[in-house]
């Protein structure tokens, strides 16, 4: 049996446990520290997967980061790509090739809550946001240039 300890901290996640490596990836690991994992929730891997986040897409396209998500977080994310989407298949199989994806049910003792259309449109609004944020911060960065 496999014990992990996940401690979850404004600073991001810890990882610790029996077969995960100890220490931050930039430190010396005979320190004992645990490694600090960047969590992806839905909307984030929402808008890798259909959006055109570019500061989004090397973090992950480079994997030098580590990243971890569940497999609930895929599930809405993927639930959540319309037919209208620019999907792409082989950023998923990116994402599968530089994240760790841990199953819900072991981490947090309960069943993986359905995915409803509520959920979808909450998930869908948030992953757009960011990116409409995104695109209006370039655009006035761009009409700022201009303009000079």
């Amino acid at each position: 049996m496999v014990r992990i300890d996940i401690n979850v901290t404004p600073q991001g996640i810890n990882i610790s446990g029996d077969g995960i490596p100890q220490g931050n990836p930039s430190s010396n690991p005979s320190q004992g520290q645990p490694m600090q994992k960047i969590y992806l929730n839905a909307p984030t891997i929402l808008r890798y997967l259909v959006g055109e986040d570019a500061q989004l897409s090397d973090l992950i396209i480079l994997g030098n980061k580590p990243m971890m998500t569940t497999d609930k977080e895929l599930y809405e994310a993927i639930g959540c790509i319309a037919k209208y989407d620019d999907f792409k298949p082989t950023k998923l199989s990116k994402l599968f090739e530089v994240v760790d994806v841990y199953p819900h049910r072991d981490l947090t003792r309960s069943p993986k809550p359905l995915l409803t259309f509520e959920k979808v449109e909450i998930i869908r609004k948030e992953a757009l946001k960011q990116q409409l944020t995104q695109d209006k911060q370039k655009d006035n960065k761009t009409n700022t240039k201009q303009k000079q």
